[in-house]
């Protein structure tokens, strides 16, 4: 989710490829090295024609939840990624912003940032994308800091990097909800979140281990308005 300046794996169903075919998970090219010098910004990128001439006969969706366009792609060829982002600090009692580069880490990393749609207006702000030190984590309410400006070793996800170069990739994009998995569910089984013209489900329901109709009462769910309310 969330652009080309964080991991933020908050929010965000993550990066979404979809292809026609499985033969692309297996074997394929190696990545790419990544780049050193900051922002990837090439657009060429790689284009494949396919190769039948009748009717598509399978979709094949796969869905990757909880990273981010560049915790995944970060510094993928084609494509508008960053090695660096913009971080809001405080400098004497002031929050400025301030350049962070982005780490490597382990694709198994047990480490989980927040998921709710007030942790994703917090790292938006306003379009800038430099809030995300400023979230907090659920649990013990101390500051994720830089826990959101990592990116995946593209050694550890060859079968994504080999799809995204054989079929193609979806930069500079959000996802439609700014939450968690409960709503992006929703968005891939039923196509949208809504509840009533002007009322939208945006966070998970108050009962952690219950998602249906059979949660006990009271449990609820938080909605947002068309007004982002």
């Amino acid at each position: 989710m969330i652009g080309a300046r964080g991991r933020l794996t908050h929010l965000l169903s993550g990066a979404i490829v979809t292809s026609i075919a499985l033969s692309a998970c297996g074997g394929g090219a190696a990545p790419a090295s990544l780049p050193t010098d900051g922002a990837n910004h090439h657009r060429g990128g790689h284009h494949h024609s396919g190769s039948g001439s009748g009717p598509i006969q399978h979709i094949v969706l796969l869905i990757q939840e909880n990273r981010t366009f560049n915790d995944l792609f970060a510094g993928f060829p084609g494509a508008v990624s960053s090695m660096t982002g913009q971080e809001l600090v405080y400098d004497h009692g002031k929050l400025v912003e301030k350049p962070i580069a982005l780490t490597e880490h382990n694709l198994l990393d047990k480490g989980n940032i927040t998921h709710l749609y007030p942790a994703f207006l917090t790292a938006y702000q306003n379009g800038a994308m430099d809030g995300f030190s400023l979230i907090k984590f659920v649990q013990s309410g101390k500051k994720e800091g830089k826990a959101a400006y990592q990116y995946v070793n593209p050694a550890q996800i060859g079968p994504y990097w080999t799809i995204a170069s054989q079929w193609g990739l979806a930069d500079e994009m959000f996802q439609t909800q700014g939450s968690d998995s409960f709503t992006a569910h929703q968005d891939l089984i039923r196509g949208g979140t809504f509840v009533d013209p002007t009322d939208s489900l945006v966070d998970p329901p108050t009962s952690p281990e219950v998602w249906g109709c059979d949660a006990a009462p009271p449990t609820h769910t938080t909605l947002v308005t068309t007004s982002l309310q």
